[in-house]
């Protein structure tokens, strides 16, 4: 899915450069435009809530996303635990998203 979505950004960014819809800052020309700015905010909050919802599954509070400030450490950090597999268990966010589920209606 990441690849497809680095092909629609790369495809944006040509779009940009071969419509001059880039922006300048100072005289000089950046490679991003529009269409690039618009597809990083359209996909920005469902990437935000997807890397939360993991978190989630590992037991771990949203707010800990933010370990990604951390220079180049807590990028690592947070890459090893999004790769990691959650909680086997109830946790405080909810049910095992890989556990068996009893739906009231099937009964």
């Amino acid at each position: 899915m990441v690849f497809f979505y680095w092909i629609l950004l790369i495809t944006a960014m040509i779009l940009d450069n071969l419509l001059g819809l880039t922006f300048e800052i100072e005289g000089l020309s950046l490679e991003y435009g529009w269409f690039y700015l618009a597809i990083a905010l359209i996909h920005f909050l469902p990437g935000l809530a997807l890397a939360i919802r993991r978190l989630h599954d590992l037991g771990k509070s949203g707010w800990f996303l933010l370990i990604a400030l951390v220079p180049i450490i807590g990028a690592v950090w947070l890459f090893i635990l999004i790769c990691s597999e959650g909680d086997r268990a109830e946790n405080t966010y909810g049910p095992d998203p890989k556990g068996e589920y009893k739906l009231d209606y099937l009964k």
